[in-house]
């Protein structure tokens, strides 16, 4: 069993398992959007929606589905609900729609949606995969927001400063008033920002005991599957 296949089985939850702060996946909207609360807010709230969406739909097909047609039928279901949640985000919340721009798409190839799906097609239990799905949608969530809080504090040093955005038929905000920081704070904003802050929350949380490190059981590179095989070789003559 590999690594992935180990994170995937194991409970999700919002520190000892958080899918962005533990297991380091789907970390490219986390980076992108992380320089304003509200749009950390918004991508969060969309990838905890699709990622339930998901859940409960994989788990109405469990038994349903051949082995090798899993992973399609799972990406497919994850972009089917992602494009119809990115239409009804367009139609109501047009300026956080251009906001959130290619990485609302994107939700539907977070890989930390996809590796639970067939933990979920899986699983017996209704409960279950709705609470665990809830709570990988609120880790991924809960860690892009607090990355989001500590950006826009340092380069603005306010948070949620466009929280009309998030509001159903709100104009857009001049783009003026997004770029009012400091000077040398203004790195904060930049793309290398995001990942020097993201390790040094995740230093914070594990020094403070909050996320734990993953220990997975080491193998023998020398262990060889062998097969077995019944009957007599013949001989070539």
């Amino acid at each position: 069993m590999s690594h992935l296949d180990t994170q995937a089985e194991q409970d999700s939850s919002l520190w000892s398992n958080n899918p962005v702060l533990v297991g380091l996946l789907g970390i490219s909207p986390v980076l992108a959007l992380s320089d304003r609360s509200s749009t950390a807010l918004a991508i969060g709230l969309c990838t905890l929606l699709v990622g339930v969406g998901a859940a409960l739909s994989v788990f109405a097909l469990r038994g349903r589905l051949a082995v090798n047609l899993r992973y399609p039928a799972y990406s497919l279901i994850l972009a089917f609900i992602t494009s119809l949640l990115a239409l009804l985000v367009e139609l109501n919340f047009y300026p956080l729609w251009r906001e959130l721009g290619i990485y609302l798409y994107l939700v539907a190839a977070n890989f930390a949606l996809l590796l639970k799906m067939d933990t979920y097609y899986q699983s017996e239990r209704l409960a279950w995969v709705f609470k665990d799905a809830c709570r990988l949608g609120l880790g991924f969530l809960v860690a892009l927001l607090l990355l989001a809080l500590v950006r826009e504090a340092l380069v603005t040093g306010t948070v949620f400063s466009d929280w009309a955005i998030l509001l159903p038929g709100s104009e857009s905000l001049d783009p003026m008033l997004r770029q009012q920081s400091g000077e040398w704070l203004d790195f904060g904003a930049l793309p290398p920002a995001g990942f020097i802050l993201l390790g040094l929350l995740i230093a914070t949380l594990r020094q403070a005991g909050l996320l734990q490190a993953q220990h997975f059981e080491a193998r023998n590179p020398d262990e060889v599957k062998r097969e077995r095989v019944t009957g007599r070789l013949k001989r070539k003559n």
